[in-house]
């Protein structure tokens, strides 16, 4: 969702205060797309601070499911989202541009409300998503999860560049 800031900076001191439903379905982070389920109404207050500065606050709750990292079944996070943002709407010198983090949600003079989310969600998804720390995994042989059902497959491959030696002892056997 934009809002457009150009009616709250012409007042000094305005305050807005809204509810808006998130309208993105899914969330992509670290390339695995997550499916976001029950997001209540974001609480968005945006006040004027002056010198063409405004003060976001939001809050919000809401579920995401993704693929646990070793044996891929769905996992399920909720998430309390509460950020206070200062936004600095003068025009930005081109060598700070990698300084300034609101470049992503700021669109001319309107703010955009998901992607300030979810650059906030970012710092808060797990990298490695587990649906338990003690996770087995898939197996490398017969792809079972081995959560569900163990499996009697040998777990470690040899090492190729160690295959030649492995010929020489078969020989040796063999005598």
């Amino acid at each position: 969702m934009l809002i457009n800031l150009s009616e709250i900076l012409s007042v000094p001191g305005k305050v807005v205060e809204m509810t808006c439903n998130l309208e993105a379905e899914t969330i992509a982070f670290m390339g695995s797309d997550y499916k976001i389920l029950d997001a209540e109404p974001m609480s968005i207050k945006i006040s004027n601070t002056g010198k063409k500065s405004v003060m976001v606050v939001l809050d919000t709750k809401l579920s995401l499911v993704g693929q646990c990292s070793r044996c891929l079944t769905d996992v399920t996070n909720c998430y309390t989202v509460h950020l206070e943002r200062d936004i600095d709407m003068e025009p930005v010198d081109t060598d700070q541009l990698d300084d300034y983090d609101e470049l992503s949600y700021i669109k001319d003079c309107s703010l955009d409300v998901d992607d300030l989310l979810f650059n906030e969600l970012y710092s808060m998804i797990p990298l490695s998503l587990l649906c338990k720390d003690d996770c087995l995994g898939l197996c490398k042989v017969c792809g079972n999860n081995r959560n569900i059902q163990p499996c009697d497959c040998r777990q470690t491959l040899p090492d190729p560049r160690m295959a030649v030696f492995g010929d020489i002892f078969n020989q040796l056997k063999e005598v």
